[in-house]
């Protein structure tokens, strides 16, 4: 513990006096007033939410007021008293109201109502009253003994609703899978160059095990091309660097005050994935992506304008490395763009990324194509990638993936 500050005088060598602390600096009533009265007048909120968690609020919320509408009470004032017997109605109403299948939705729904507490009052609710939901007494239950508790959301809603408490085991998709899966795509899209982007997802979902929407945002800003010499081969080769991408969420907000905004979260430290040239073109994130980048013409020097011509490119004596910029006006525009119908037909959008929706459906349409039992989604194939490094105790190198004739790594 620190010396407590004293009120004292120093008599310096050359004569003159010096004072160490001032009545400034110590804490005396007034002053501590004057700190209390500051920090009573600044609010702070208690939690800095997600975009997408923002918007589970405003849904629960709606929920929430259209019950206490029904009961004629005011829902401010209903949350802020944190009554159990409250809020086992409003679970209740909540499952008869709405098709509801899974207790984990319910307990998902009672934890929003909660950060719907924070945002209002910015303070967290009681935890006692945050536990009761969760084991409500039986002392008036028929045949029930005195002190009895149950779990409510798990035991009796779950009952009285029909939920299904079971937890499903999450599907893997392992390289082998995954080549069969980019096989089976026969789907015939309207522009060819879809097929190309949902590759590159799925590839870059899973040599680096980001989210989707970490992914669908790429632009070519975040992205790094060079001619560097292989140590293997000896050859100068192409080689692409991708930076962790500043998460942008784009989200239509149904009961909130905007319809659609763009919030962007700045990453400190952005890590860069490597990526190197690989023998099948199947695994290659560089070939594909710099198909894409011949197609949106993004390559600043003006007279590259063929794969031939990219293998060819040399650093300048002296230099270890060539870096190939992208055009200026292309910096900000996005890799995997959504397509439009216009006068002349279906084609591809100049600005606009693609969205997550037509994503995840053409996702869940591969798996149905290879005949899973369960959805496919893009957690398969980061949730493998995890599993495959948690199942090795000594890595040779820094990797994400290993296939078999594949030499694609991140590092």
């Amino acid at each position: 513990m620190g010396r407590r500050k004293t009120l004292q005088t120093l008599q310096l060598a050359s004569g003159v006096a010096f004072l160490g602390e001032s009545s400034d600096n110590l804490c005396t009533q007034e002053r501590l007033n004057d700190i209390y009265n500051q920090a009573l007048s600044q609010v702070r909120p208690t939690t800095l939410y997600a975009v997408s968690t923002e918007y589970q609020i405003d849904r629960i919320k709606g929920h929430f007021e259209r019950y206490c509408g029904i009961r004629e009470i005011d829902p401010r004032q209903t949350l802020e008293k944190c009554e159990p017997a409250e809020f086992v109605t409003f679970l209740r109403w909540l499952c008869q109201t709405y098709t509801i299948k899974k207790t984990n939705t319910v307990i998902t729904y009672w934890r929003q109502l909660s950060q719907t507490h924070i945002v209002w009052f910015r303070r967290r609710m009681d935890p006692f009253v945050m536990k009761e939901i969760y084991a409500v007494s039986l002392d008036n239950a028929p045949g029930a003994e005195a002190g009895t508790q149950s779990q409510f959301i798990e035991g009796e809603l779950s009952a009285m609703s029909g939920l299904d408490d079971s937890e499903n085991e999450t599907p893997l998709l392992e390289a082998e899978d995954f080549q069969d899966l980019i096989a089976a795509d026969d789907y015939v899209f309207s522009i060819e160059r879809q097929r190309v982007q949902l590759a590159i997802i799925l590839l870059l979902a899973a040599f680096t095990g980001s989210r989707p929407a970490a992914l669908l945002h790429i632009r070519y800003e975040d992205l790094d091309l060079y001619v560097e010499k292989d140590e293997k081969s000896g050859r100068y080769l192409p080689k692409l660097g991708k930076k962790a991408t500043t998460v942008r969420e784009f989200v239509d907000t149904l009961n909130g005050p905007h319809t659609g905004y763009l919030r962007a979260l700045t990453i400190s430290n952005r890590k860069t994935y490597t990526f190197s040239l690989d023998d099948n073109p199947i695994f290659c994130v560089v070939t594909l992506i710099c198909g894409l980048a011949f197609d949106d013409h993004a390559y600043g020097p003006t007279d590259l304008v063929s794969p031939r011509q990219l293998f060819r490119l040399r650093p300048k004596p002296g230099l270890s490395r060539l870096s190939i910029p992208w055009k200026r006006e292309m910096l900000t525009i996005p890799i995997f763009r959504r397509s439009l119908r216009g006068k002349d037909g279906v084609v591809m959008s100049l600005d606009k990324c693609l969205t997550y929706n037509v994503y995840h459906a053409s996702v869940v349409r591969l798996g149905e194509a290879l005949g899973y039992a369960e959805i496919l989604k893009t957690y398969c194939l980061r949730r493998a990638q995890g599993n495959g490094l948690n199942g090795r105790r000594l890595l040779p190198r820094p990797f994400l993936f290993q296939f078999r004739k594949a030499s694609t790594g991140a590092c």
